[in-house]
C-alpha cells in the first residue's frame, strides 16, 4: 500500500477509481516533484503525497521558498531546463542601486533587464541644465515631472528651457544589488521549511517510514517542520576543497542539483541525514531523525538545471563501425541488436533516435573525477605563475584565490582521491580524512564536525556561503539574456 507520508491515508491511482457512493471518497496519488518543479527539479514520486496534501504543501511551503530564488533562475530562465508543467514568466525582481553622483541609496525593481525606481526620483545636473526623471512607465514620469519642475524651482534653479529626460530604465548608477534575503519576512523560515520538504519528501520515495523522520514531519498536526537540524556546509576534508574551489568550471551542467540521503553513525545514536545542494551553491545537512533505527541508507540523486537539446545525427550517414557508438549514446546495448541484418540496425537506431528523451540526470563519480583533476591543474598553474598568461581570466581569478596547501593537506588529498577511486562515492559529503592527535590520519564524520564548527566558527561558515552566493550571481550576471551585473 502506498501511503500520503503527511495525512498517513491510504491512496489510490485516479484511473483505477470506481465510483462507489456508498463508500467515503479515498485519496488520490499525484506526481510530485521532490526538488520543486519551480526550481526545475526533475525528481517526481507519485507514491509519497496525496493529491490534497500536495497541493497543501505547495501552498503553504513551495510558493513562498520557490520565489527565494528569483534572483538567479528569472534571468536565466531562457537557458534552463523546461518545466515539467506551467511557464516561465517575466518575474520582477527588487533591488537598490547607489547613484554615482552623491551616493544616495534607491529602492528599484528590475523587469527583464530594465531597471526602474519603484517611486519617482530626479537628477538636475547643474552644468548641462538638464532634469532626468527616473519612473518606472511614461505615465508615472509625466505626473512626476510638474512635481520636480516645482522642486527645482523652489530651490532658486531657473526652470526655463530646461532640458527634460523621461528615463524609465536607469543605466547611469554605480552599483546595483538585488535583494536575496534582505526585507524577506520569514526568511530563514521560510528558507528551511523549503529544505525540509525536500528531504522529506526524498526520503519518503526511498521508502522511510513517515515515522522515521520526526525531526521534519509532525505527524500528529500533519506538518513539515524545520527547526535547529538544518547544518551548513563548509568544505573540510583537502577533496571537497578541491571540488568547491574548481566547481564552476569542472562541473558539467553547472549550476546542479544534488541530494544525498544516508545514516550517519559517527553520533551515540544513528542519524538519518539528507545532505541537499541547491544550484551548486545552497549546501545544507537536514537531519530527518536523531535516533534512527532502520536499515543503513545511501541513496543520491544529481541533476543538471541547464537546458540541454536532443542530438541532431542523421543515422543513415554513420558509417556502420561507428553505429555502435551511436547506439551507446542513445542507451542501446549491443544484445538489442543482436541478429539483425545493417539495415535493421540502421532502422532501429533511427526510431530509438526519435524517440529519445533528453536526460538531465547526471553522473556524481564522471563530477568528483573532473573536478579534482581541475584543481591538480590549478595547483601547477600556482606553482608556474609564469603559466597564467595561456588562460582564460574566470580561471586565474580562482587559482589565485586557491591557499597554499601545506603537505599534510597534499597527503590527505592524495588518500581521499584514492578511496574515491576504490568505492566511489561512498564518503562523499559524508566523511573526510584529516590528522589525529597521534599524527595519524583518520576519517571524519562531516556532519559531526560542522555541527561544531557552526556553533564555534560561524564567521568562516558565513564567508565561504557568500563566497558561493558570489559565483553564482557571476555566473547568472554572464548568461543573463539582458545581462545584469550587480556593478
Amino acid at each position: 500500500m502506498d501511503i500520503c507520508y503527511l495525512c498517513g491515508q491510504v491512496m489510490v491511482d485516479r484511473k483505477d477509481y470506481t465510483v462507489d457512493n456508498s463508500k467515503p471518497i479515498p485519496k488520490f496519488k499525484h506526481d510530485e516533484h521532490i526538488i520543486q518543479n519551480a526550481l526545475y527539479g526533475r525528481l517526481t514520486a507519485c507514491n509519497i503525497l496525496c493529491e490534497i496534501c500536495g497541493s497543501k504543501l505547495s501552498k503553504n511551503i513551495d510558493a513562498e521558498f520557490v520565489k527565494l530564488f528569483d534572483l538567479f533562475t528569472a534571468p536565466i530562465s531562457h537557458s534552463l531546463a523546461p518545466k515539467d508543467h506551467g511557464k516561465d514568466f517575466s518575474k520582477t525582481l527588487f533591488g537598490y542601486l547607489i547613484k554615482k553622483k552623491d551616493g544616495e541609496k534607491i529602492d528599484v525593481h528590475i523587469k527583464e533587464g530594465k531597471i526602474a525606481p519603484k517611486k519617482p526620483v530626479y537628477d538636475y545636473i547643474k552644468e548641462a541644465h538638464t532634469l532626468k526623471i527616473y519612473g518606472a512607465n511614461k505615465k508615472a514620469l509625466e505626473n512626476y515631472k510638474k512635481f520636480s519642475l516645482k522642486e527645482l524651482q523652489s530651490e532658486g534653479v531657473d526652470i526655463q528651457n530646461i532640458n527634460i529626460e523621461l528615463i524609465d530604465d536607469i543605466k547611469d548608477y554605480h552599483e546595483l544589488g538585488i535583494y536575496f534575503s534582505e526585507k524577506v519576512e520569514n526568511f530563514n523560515s521560510k528558507f528551511k521549511l523549503g529544505l525540509s520538504k525536500i528531504a522529506t519528501g526524498f526520503a519518503a520515495s526511498k521508502g522511510v517510514k513517515r515515522e522515521d523522520m520526526p525531526c521534519t514531519l509532525n505527524i500528529q498536526t500533519e506538518e513539515i517542520i524545520a527547526n535547529s537540524n538544518t547544518v551548513p556546509f563548509f568544505p573540510l576534508g583537502s577533496l571537497d576543497f578541491a571540488m568547491e574551489s574548481a566547481r564552476s568550471l569542472a562541473e558539467e551542467g553547472f549550476p546542479t542539483h544534488t541530494l544525498i540521503l544516508y545514516t550517519d553513525k559517527s553520533f551515540n545514536k544513528t542519524k538519518l541525514v539528507c545532505y541537499i545542494d541547491l544550484f551548486s551553491t545552497f549546501q545544507y545537512y537536514v537531519v530527518l531523525n536523531h535516533n534512527y533505527n532502520g536499515n543503513d541508507i545511501s541513496e543520491i540523486y544529481y541533476q543538471t538545471i541547464i537546458k540541454r537539446e536532443k542530438p541532431n545525427i542523421n543515422i543513415r550517414n554513420i558509417r556502420p563501425k561507428h553505429l555502435m557508438i551511436i547506439a551507446e549514446d542513445l542507451g542501446v546495448t549491443q544484445n538489442e541488436m543482436r541478429g539483425m541484418t545493417l539495415d535493421e540496425r540502421y532502422t532501429f537506431l533511427e526510431r530509438k533516435h526519435k524517440q529519445y528523451s533528453v536526460k538531465y540526470t547526471l553522473d556524481l563519480n564522471d563530477y568528483i573525477s573532473n573536478a579534482s583533476g581541475k584543481f591538480f591543474k590549478f595547483l601547477a598553474y600556482k606553482k608556474l605563475p609564469q603559466l597564467l598568461g595561456s588562460i582564460g581570466n574566470e580561471e586565474r581569478l580562482i587559482i589565485e584565490g586557491i591557499p597554499e596547501l601545506d603537505r599534510d593537506d597534499l597527503i590527505c588529498l592524495k588518500l581521499e582521491l584514492k578511496r574515491t577511486e576504490e568505492e566511489p562515492i561512498a564518503f562523499y559529503r559524508k566523511e573526510y580524512l584529516d590528522f589525529g592527535n597521534d599524527k595519524k590520519v583518520f576519517s571524519f564524520s562531516m556532519l559531526n564536525k560542522l555541527i561544531e564548527l557552526t556553533n564555534s566558527s560561524s564567521a568562516r561558515i558565513k564567508s565561504y556561503t557568500n563566497y558561493k552566493f558570489y559565483l553564482l550571481f557571476q555566473f547568472v550576471s554572464v548568461n543573463s539574456k539582458n545581462n545584469i551585473s550587480d556593478d
